[in-house]
């Protein structure tokens, strides 16, 4: 056998030359992902990013497995960075598999397109960017294309502020293209980030150094505009550690020192500033300073987070080796609810921890490994002599500020890419340096052989998995915007959404029973396809509950389904389950209450409105709730006790009570509580049309019975317990909305 270098199994150089072109726009495309906002699609924020980060990822690792057939220089070459990441990677999945729901933890869902699936293209992507960016030249290319687009996302962000595009935040906080002001703090705390790197390279054009600061300074202003304090604080905390080291190991550079030692003097003096006039009507009056003002343990964000962290920790001990799994938050959120999290949704899918987050979903390995891969990061900037003193400082900056930010927040997508991308430039400048492989036979092809076609295998089917999951995601948008085309257009189009388990489905078995349920209720006689579709749901719910029995979301849903279509007993055993996993959670108790006074068991229900009203007391709706109920159970004394914050009976008027009292029929009573509910909603500058015409109404039947006839007894004693609900249940139904993601 002849020496020297292998045959080439490329056929031909132009198809050596189309798989790197390929692989080369792959790795560029991944910088564009926060730019995609795809409105066909049920989450047009973050769906699509999910799905096109994806696809890219899988053709780029199928171009970079084959070319690094010939080309040695090419394969992954070991780092701490790499084996860290390549453990984490393994540990999670062995979490995912193990844990409590093995499908969705794997696959993810819409919302965050996240999922053990992810994680592995993540881990792709890491592998095929030193092999796509092979000099210095490229990687500034691939970061200056970043930041490029950062601007683009900045632009969108400020034409929300100037009213040019519409806003999604609340509070007029903005969040160009990424759909969550939080997301878009952390993109921006990156770029600035990066900014600064590329602009004190010395190598670095003066021109592109000044656009860089300019780039740095009004992503630095629209990351105020966010007023997302984790992120804010994240680059303040990295700002001041990397000015601290710049003072302490930099020698000459004598710019540069000045400038660390007026942001330390500048942060100190914001500090102080903060605390001493945080009570001044300039604090008070801006939207992002009075959020940093009004931060403290009884701030209700951050008792909400401080509460989640507890439960996260409790979760925690009860699976230490291995965690729930991935995209099972809301699982231990139900399990361990704390009563005082009343005002947050239910069902929490992110803990705002990252470090907690990785406890819970991959235990106490998950969390040490996710550390490693931190550790051997500053392992790589400080050891030797690969990066010079001032690129230490910034990279070590970059660290603690997300360090910062990750205590209070969570990852996305986004920030993923951002932070693999880092990780793998890091990489290859510790290994770059490295003597190349033999110039002749190369005893590894046979094996990298094998592998590159099972990463070809592995690529091709994420691909087609990614495409299935983008047709279900639109089969669901079809589903639940087929109006025109009625129940059977709807059937067809969540048929096709199920048809493949996909991210989408979770979404997709959720929205079939709302969407039966919105189409009972328009519709007085009930189709033969809404029954199909209600019976669709039911057994699609009833399969996810077999799928993870610990889930109390998927009961609550289904129970609430199908009590409207009048199977009774089999919603309250699914309530009485989903209380038994989540014995705290109020919004369960208020469930099963309004079923049984549906079925007319007035003291069961008032025992189950008074168990969640007893959870917290100080919750105003509870207290409500369970007068209400009163009301409807006929013990007004108690509902009057209840009420006597509010006046008792003759002087409440929310909306609770006025339901209670159409139900039962006290329509005296009913006329004074509208008459004060519209003095309410008058003074709370919103409109009380529709209370006014029911109001007038009302008077209206009152006068016509007033003659000729005696006065009838309105405190519903004579009325059947079903008639008696209704109007109970009709407002449950319109403060019930559909549980979120």
């Amino acid at each position: 056998m002849r020496a020297g270098r292998p045959r080439s199994g490329l056929k031909t150089p132009s198809l050596r030359a189309v798989l790197e072109w390929v692989l080369l726009v792959s790795v560029l495309g991944t910088t564009l992902v926060p730019l995609v906002v795809t409105e066909p699609l049920v989450f047009p924020f973050m769906s699509g990013k999910g799905h096109l980060l994806r696809l890219l990822v899988a053709l780029a690792v199928a171009c970079w497995a084959v070319l690094a057939i010939d080309r040695p220089e090419l394969r992954p070459r070991s780092s701490p960075i790499l084996l860290a990441l390549a453990t984490f990677v393994v540990v999670l999945g062995l979490a995912d598999v193990v844990g409590v729901w093995p499908a969705r933890s794997l696959l993810g869902n819409l919302e965050r397109m996240e999922g053990w699936q992810t994680h592995l293209h993540l881990l792709g992507l890491f592998l095929v960017l030193p092999a796509a960016l092979t000099s210095e030249r490229l990687w500034r290319r691939y970061f200056q294309t970043s930041l490029g687009v950062s601007v683009v996302v900045t632009a969108v962000a400020f034409a929300q502020l100037g009213g040019l595009v519409v806003l999604h935040g609340e509070h007029g906080r903005i969040d160009g293209t990424l759909g969550n002001p939080s997301f878009l703090a952390a993109y921006l705390a990156f770029h600035i980030w990066l900014a600064a790197l590329l602009a004190t390279d010395v190598s670095t054009a003066i021109h592109l150094r000044r656009v860089y600061w300019v780039v740095a300074t009004i992503e630095a202003a629209a990351l105020f505009f966010t007023a997302t304090r984790s992120a804010i604080l994240g680059v303040v905390a990295g700002a001041t550690v990397t000015a601290v080291l710049v003072l302490v190991v930099v020698r000459g550079r004598a710019p540069v020192r000045r400038l660390a030692a007026m942001v330390v003097a500048a942060v100190v003096l914001a500090g102080v500033g903060l605390v001493v006039f945080r009570d001044t009507e300039v604090v008070t009056s801006s939207p992002v300073l009075s959020r940093f003002a009004a931060i403290s343990p009884s701030e209700l964000t951050s008792q909400a987070r401080l509460l989640a962290w507890r439960m996260a920790l409790e979760g925690a001990a009860e699976r230490p080796w291995l965690g729930w799994g991935q995209e099972c938050t809301s699982i231990v959120y139900a399990r361990y609810y704390d009563p005082r999290l009343y005002t947050q949704d239910p069902f929490f899918d992110r803990i705002h921890n990252v470090f907690l987050q990785w406890l819970l979903a991959a235990g106490v390995p998950g969390l040490l490994v996710f550390g490693g891969v931190l550790a051997a990061f500053m392992v790589a900037v400080w050891r030797g002599w690969t990066f010079d003193p001032l690129e230490r400082c910034l990279l070590t900056g970059l660290a603690a500020g997300y360090a910062v930010h990750a205590s209070f927040l969570f990852d996305t997508v986004t920030s993923f890419v951002l932070g693999v991308a880092m990780l793998a430039w890091v990489h290859w400048r510790i290994t770059t340096g490295r003597s190349g492989p033999d110039t002749g036979a190369d005893p590894h092809r046979r094996r990298w052989q094998v592998l590159a076609v099972a990463m070809v295998v592995v690529a091709a089917s994420s691909a087609v998995l990614s495409w299935r999951a983008v047709a279900a995601e639109l089969a669901l948008r079809a589903a639940v915007q087929s109006d025109a085309r009625g129940a059977e257009g709807s059937l067809e189009a969540f048929r096709r959404a199920l048809r493949h388990r996909t991210p989408a489905t979770w979404k997709a078995r959720e929205r079939i029973l709302t969407t039966a349920v919105a189409m009972a209720r328009s519709s007085p006689e009930a189709s033969p396809a809404v029954a199909e579709l209600a019976e669709l749901g039911w057994r699609e719910m009833d399969r996810q509950i077999r799928e993870c029995p610990l889930d109390v979301r998927s009961r609550v849903t289904l129970a609430s389904t199908l009590w409207r279509f009048s199977a009774f007993d089999e919603a309250e055993s699914l309530l009485a389950q989903a209380h038994a996993l989540a014995p705290h959670m109020q919004h369960v108790l208020f469930e099963l209450g309004t079923l049984r006074l549906e079925r007319g068991r007035m003291e069961e229900a008032l025992a189950a409105f008074r168990a969640a009203y007893e959870l917290e007391p100080s919750w105003d709706e509870a207290r409500r709730r369970y007068a209400a109920a009163a009301v409807a159970a006929g013990r007004r004394d108690l509902a009057d006790e209840l009420l006597a914050p509010e006046g008792g009976l003759d002087g409440a008027s929310n909306e609770w009570l006025i339901a209670a009292l159409r139900a039962t029929g006290d329509r005296d009573a009913l006329v004074g509580a509208l008459e004060r509910r519209i003095a309410v909603v008058e003074a709370e500058g919103d409109d009380p049309t529709p209370l006014v015409h029911e109001l007038d109404r009302l008077r209206r039947v009152l006068d016509e019975e007033a003659d000729g006839q005696d006065q009838r007894a309105v405190n519903g004693g004579g009325r059947s317990a079903a008639p008696a609900r209704g109007a109970m249940d009709q407002k449950h139904e319109a403060e019930t909305h559909e549980p979120g993601p």
